[in-house]
């Protein structure tokens, strides 16, 4: 209210505000309690009704970080690619990245938020491809020569290349309860409202960490 400055007066009511940066927006987080407790994202809720409830304006986020932003999930690739190569541990592309979670509406809701973001990347890229094979073709490069061009795209277009979906594990030792969940209260961040209901939908679901590892290694053919 003070842009940054609590100790003088405004003359007026400073809007928009400072920039505020969110991040760790869960609602809910449980680890090794019986009952899951309050996270970071119930600050971020009193901090919006208390704003609002004094200056009659909604907060403006500049930016939310961590789940279920596709920011992260991007940032969380780019890890598992440099990680993978780092350590030798692939022998061809990372096709799959897998993301388990208990919160259905950040973990969950985040990952499938990222296969969208993917699946839209695999069509621009087609369609770059295609526009790049027209303009070869149009400028009479062809063979071995243009398949050359169009197989050495820059280190970070090779990346998104590779993967082709972000598939949701959701383990039921954390927050999520299929006994006691409801969709009353909805523990999505403020805006990333209103969730589709597909998303919240997890791809598999699993009793717990070492289930969902199980799983995985089944899909992927290592057991």
């Amino acid at each position: 209210m003070t842009d940054g400055l609590p100790c003088e007066t405004p003359p007026s009511l400073i809007y928009p505000h400072l920039p505020v940066l969110a991040c760790n927006m869960d609602l809910q987080w449980m680890a090794e309690a019986c009952l899951p407790r309050f996270g970071h994202g119930a600050f971020l809720v009193c901090l919006e009704n208390l704003y609002k409830k004094i200056t009659g304006k909604d907060i403006i986020y500049t930016a939310l970080v961590g789940k279920p932003s596709e920011i992260t999930y991007h940032h969380a690739e780019y890890c598992v690619h440099h990680h993978a190569r780092r350590l030798g541990a692939v022998c061809g592309p990372i096709k799959t990245l897998y993301a388990i979670g208990d919160n259905i509406n950040t973990d969950i809701y985040g990952a499938n938020l990222y296969n969208r973001y993917i699946q839209r990347r695999i069509k621009l890229q087609r369609k770059k491809n295609e526009s790049l094979s027209a303009h070869l073709a149009r400028v009479g490069i062809k063979g071995a020569k243009a398949d050359v061009i169009q197989e050495h795209p820059l280190h970070l277009e090779q990346i998104e290349e590779e993967v082709g979906s972000c598939l949701s594990v959701l383990v039921r030792t954390g927050v999520y309860n299929e006994e006691t969940h409801h969709d009353s209260c909805d523990h999505s961040p403020r805006d990333f409202l209103p969730a589709e209901a597909g998303l919240k939908e997890p791809t598999f679901r699993a009793d717990n960490v070492l289930n969902a590892l199980r799983l995985i290694f089944e899909r992927e053919h290592y057991v």
